[in-house]
């Protein structure tokens, strides 16, 4: 079997924010795994320009832009890490999204969310497998939404509840399991 590869996208760009822990925390899991070649994607160091068209449709798009679609393009599975803003997820990582489209068709997609309150983001959870199921993705069934986030993972992404470091690897284990299953169906 090939190289998978894996970018875990950090979908939001907030002074503050608590999302990298948790994309540090699956991108560590991932790297773990033999056969997976996990790649950081971290919003706030791409600076994407409001989307005015598709980067398919573009004459001459934004170098980062390119970079990003590039590596939505060739990956075998995707993770996003989002946290949830008045119920929804942040305008930089729908902007994000805006800007591709067929890079995510037959693709898996892993959704782990979060917020400093009660519910960890369920809301966005349900948002987010709708808008990857339109662009032809495949959200896996698997999800981890983190209430209390600062109160989960330290800064590093090093969970503080042995119970939530194995939720995180049984979500690791399904999404290599559908990125192998998909990547076979296409040919890989």
């Amino acid at each position: 079997m090939t190289t998978l590869s894996i970018p875990v996208i950090i979908g939001s760009t907030r002074r503050g924010r608590y999302t990298p822990r948790l994309a540090k925390l699956i991108y560590a899991k991932l790297e773990s795994h033999p056969g997976i070649d996990p790649v950081l994607i971290d919003l706030a160091h791409y600076d994407l320009p409001m989307m005015e068209e598709r980067l398919s449709k573009l004459e001459e798009p934004p170098q980062r832009l390119v970079e990003f679609g590039r590596h939505i393009d060739a990956a075998d599975a995707i993770v996003i890490a989002t946290p949830e803003y008045n119920k929804g997820y942040p305008g930089v990582l729908k902007n994000a999204i805006d800007h591709l489209g067929s890079e995510f068709r037959r693709k898996p997609v892993g959704i782990v969310t979060h917020s400093v309150g009660a519910f960890g983001g369920i809301v966005v959870l349900q948002q987010l497998r709708i808008v990857m199921m339109n662009l032809g993705a495949v959200p896996i069934p698997a999800a981890i939404t983190v209430p209390h986030i600062h109160e989960t993972l330290d800064e590093d992404g090093r969970a503080l509840d042995k119970n939530f470091d194995r939720r995180a690897e049984r979500f690791v284990e399904e999404l290599v399991w559908y990125a192998e299953a998909l990547a076979r169906q296409r040919g890989l």
